[in-house]
């Protein structure tokens, strides 16, 4: 599988890709073709379809966003190792997952798009979850006021901008109500932001008087602050030890991460850790891929069920357990990581500079083939070789005697 991400903004840019790699035809052993249907999930696979159709001849067959994006975190969080990751003081640290489904499960997904979900799952099955919440504030909340506040369009830009700010210029912090002092009694430092943009009340300041990077951090924390806290009090809720956090809005970002990784250790006094995912962005696409090359691992009690009746006897209530975890657990040998993917993290570095325009996300894919099959020519080059080696010692074996030398290499 390879992700490549394109903003609904440049859907142009999305379907000038397709073209390119020739993606959307597919040609039969006759030589002839036919209608090519992809399975797509979000807003997209309605607004959009109608474009596909006319520009590309591709059928985009809708499924279930939510139902999507949980499928597709619980295949990840099963069969890639590092998947999951915390991020605190500038440093991803990755957090290997349980093979065994009863200690993955439950757990909260809280999807951050342009809005939130919040979902609860139970399970590895199709219908083990639960949309127990959502907020309005989300991405497209940070991204629709900072662009009126900054005058900025891009995304990325305004996540990079956000790194560059001082938030005390404009949030009212505590010390500001108390002196420079503590809220001690409380447990509330003398930084920690008691109204995000309160300081501009006082201020005889016109929008141009701020700095742009100023307002963008503050935006960032205020929305991340706002998730987090969402996110802590349903776990708490629901008794839930595990947080994973996805979605765009996060896209890799130090920053974000490190704004919720803050905010859900505050609420839980430490308790708590926010988790990431390396393909935070991709849920949904993975899910609605499942749906045509499902996965299927008999991880149900049921499956373990028919498992220990095919062996021949009864298992009990433990001995079920057993045998769906050990089922659970043989799915991750299934996959290997050719190629380290993910946004941006891999063994904890970041690889690379953010995709930009058309060009560069070619030229990436590109790149990306053509060290595949490198690869691919240094195995095939490395078994010859090995041949050869081989057929070499073979050969004089095969030649001795008193007939006449073997002509070549006996194999």
């Amino acid at each position: 599988m390879h992700f490549v991400k394109f903003e609904t903004a440049r859907i142009q840019d999305c379907l000038d890709f397709i073209q390119a790699k020739g993606l959307h035809r597919t040609l039969l052993r006759d030589g002839s073709s036919r209608e090519v249907r992809v399975k797509a999930t979000g807003g997209g696979a309605i607004k959009f379809a109608d474009i596909f159709k006319e520009r590309l001849g591709l059928v985009l067959e809708r499924e279930d966003e939510i139902g999507c994006s949980v499928g597709g975190c619980n295949f990840l969080l099963r069969t890639i190792t590092h998947e999951a990751f915390n991020f605190e003081a500038g440093q991803a640290q990755f957090v290997p997952c349980s093979n065994v489904d009863s200690e993955l499960f439950p757990y909260l997904l809280v999807n951050i798009g342009s809005g939130v979900s919040i979902i609860r799952v139970d399970g590895p099955g199709e219908d083990e979850y639960c949309r127990v919440s959502g907020s309005s504030v989300g991405g497209g909340t940070f991204w629709g006021l900072c662009r009126l506040l900054t005058g900025r369009r891009d995304f990325d830009e305004m996540l990079e901008l956000s790194m560059q700010g001082n938030n005390a210029n404009v949030d009212m912090l505590v010390g500001d109500i108390y002196g420079g002092r503590d809220y001690s009694s409380i447990g509330l430092s003398a930084t920690t932001i008691a109204c995000s943009f309160g300081k501009v009340v006082g201020q005889d300041k016109d929008l141009g008087d701020y700095n742009p990077a100023d307002m963008a951090m503050s935006l960032c924390r205020m929305v991340a602050y706002n998730i987090g806290q969402l996110a802590y009090m349903h776990a708490k809720r629901y008794d839930l030890k595990r947080v994973f956090f996805g979605g765009f809005f996060i896209r890799g970002h130090p920053y974000t991460m490190e704004t919720i990784s803050f905010a859900i250790k505050f609420w839980s006094q430490g308790e708590m850790s926010a988790l990431f995912l390396r393909h935070e962005g991709f849920l949904g696409a993975v899910g609605a891929f499942l749906k045509v090359h499902p996965m299927h691992v008999p991880t149900s009690r049921a499956a373990a069920a028919a498992a220990a009746a095919e062996a021949g006897g009864v298992a009990a209530a433990k001995d079920l357990r057993v045998l769906s975890d050990t089922a659970s657990s043989k799915v991750r040998a299934r996959f290997v990581e050719r190629f380290s993917m993910g946004a941006p993290f891999a063994g904890g570095e970041v690889h690379g500079p953010a995709i930009r325009d058309m060009s560069d996300r070619v030229s990436w894919v590109e790149k990306f083939v053509a060290v595949g099959q490198q690869q691919q020519q240094q195995e095939h080059q490395q078994q010859q070789q090995q041949g050869l080696g081989l057929a070499a010692i073979r050969g004089p074996r095969l030649s001795a005697g008193t007939g006449p030398p073997t002509q070549g290499l006996s194999g």
